[in-house]
């Protein structure tokens, strides 16, 4: 079955919380639970037909499918997959409930 956002919606994938640290250290449940306090990275899968109107252009042309975007954590809905299965990493969203685009540093 496949999900198509309407109008402001947004649907996402939440990005998997490191299990280890970048020196190699396996972080405990409480580390992960504490780096995804607030804020959670996701990707843009879909966009509704009348998500970001509010945004300037070329803010608009940066929500497109494959962007890394910041969302609150508990903002949205669990998409159900099949007979009743949740899919726990995808979420349907207003698009308001998106905090930020991530870009990569020039530098």
């Amino acid at each position: 079955m496949k999900v198509i956002p309407i109008e402001f919606k947004c649907l996402v994938e939440l990005d998997e919380i490191e299990k280890v640290s970048k020196g190699g250290i396996i972080l405990p449940p409480g580390e992960r639970e504490e780096r995804s306090y607030q804020q959670e990275l996701a990707t843009i899968l879909a966009v509704g037909s009348r998500a970001f109107e509010c945004l300037s252009d070329e803010e608009q042309k940066k929500l497109k499918p494959g962007a890394k975007v910041l969302i609150n954590k508990y903002s949205g809905a669990k998409v159900m997959r099949g007979e009743g299965r949740v899919k726990a990493n995808l979420r349907l969203l207003n698009d308001k409930d998106i905090s930020a685009i991530l870009e990569e540093d020039d530098d």
